[in-house]
């Protein structure tokens, strides 16, 4: 059953938010005029460090004086549609997953539409990951948009195995927003409609198709990934593609594991977690799993109903 805490979460935002993406006017409108970034929390002072990648920035959050540094780094990319900017919330999840992995955390500040598209932003993450290309073990996390964009850069270096981990969260892997089942679940999604949507995903994907895989990940080669851990909340139109793999066999290989936590559900890697290569810090755990995966799950207040977002294809893809 869901808590209260999940059942406000979503009154508010099918009231504060539902409106803005519920046509294909109101999706134009959001294109046109994205919500801008909210400023850094003064809680991130003496913690906060910023510098210049290719033409944008990239702000790093260290750990608090007070917790233990580990090796390895994480890479937050925040969601909003591809238009918003980062939002307090995503500072507050920042600023959490530093203290409880005890890794720094950096947060490439992606250019947005209409202004910029995917093409800007994986030249822009390519950069980035060229600047952590040394001994540190790189775990990846995104939400919504953020998402779409942490899977492409997973899936561009399958082959080198730089990145040791991969966190999804409510993550809008296909612009195309085409897998049938989402009828169902659209009317009780409390935040985001397809009408909406698909103006901002045209204009994202600039000359590429809605099917491509430089665009929608989702799409593309799923096979060589990461260990991968995906959060959906259940009456979000996410969470069609994660429960469909507990009862559809999945095309190119064994599907993960689906768990709930009252409204949350978490679609896991299944397949053995691949060994660091000698005199690589170690990304994982004590119990084997990420230290943003151990983070995410036990997080309190986090099973919100909605980080909200649309994905389109089949989620069991993932193992």
């Amino acid at each position: 059953m869901a808590s209260w805490q999940t059942r406000a979460v979503c009154l508010y935002l099918r009231a504060t938010r539902k409106a803005r993406y519920s046509t294909t006017e109101r999706g134009l409108q959001a294109l046109a005029k994205g919500i801008p970034p909210a400023a850094p929390p003064r809680t991130l002072e003496g913690r906060l460090f910023t510098e210049q990648v290719a033409g944008f920035e990239v702000s790093k959050v260290r750990p608090s004086a007070s917790r233990s540094t580990m090796a390895g780094v994480l890479v937050y990319l925040h969601g909003g549609a591809f238009v918003n900017g980062i939002a307090k919330q995503h500072w507050d999840l920042v600023s959490f997953l530093a203290d409880a992995t005890g890794r720094e955390v950096w947060v490439p500040r992606y250019g947005l539409a209409p202004a910029h598209g995917a093409d800007d932003a994986r030249a822009f993450l390519e950069a980035v990951h060229d600047r952590l290309r040394d001994d540190r073990a790189v775990h990846v996390l995104g939400d919504s948009a953020g998402g779409n964009l942490a899977l492409l850069l997973a899936q561009a270096h399958t082959g080198d195995r730089s990145i040791v981990g991969l966190t999804l969260i409510a993550p809008w892997l296909d612009l195309s927003i085409s897998n049938p089942q989402i009828d169902a679940v659209e009317p009780h999604d409390p935040w985001l409609s397809r009408a909406g949507l698909r103006p901002i995903a045209v204009q994202w994907a600039g000359e590429h198709g809605l099917q491509d895989p430089a665009v929608s990940p989702l799409l593309g080669d799923l096979t060589k990934l990461p260990p991968t851990e995906i959060f959906v909340g259940t009456e979000t139109s996410a969470c069609r593609t994660a429960a469909s793999c507990a009862t559809e066999p999945c095309p190119r290989g064994p599907s993960p594991c689906t768990r709930t936590w009252g409204r949350r559900t978490s679609t896991r890697c299944c397949r053995p977690r691949r060994a660091a290569a000698p005199g690589t810090p170690s990304s994982g755990t004590s119990s084997g799993r990420s230290p943003a995966a151990e983070a995410l799950p036990g997080r309190r207040g986090a099973d919100h109903a909605s980080i909200g977002n649309v994905s389109g294809g089949h989620a069991c893809s993932f193992k």
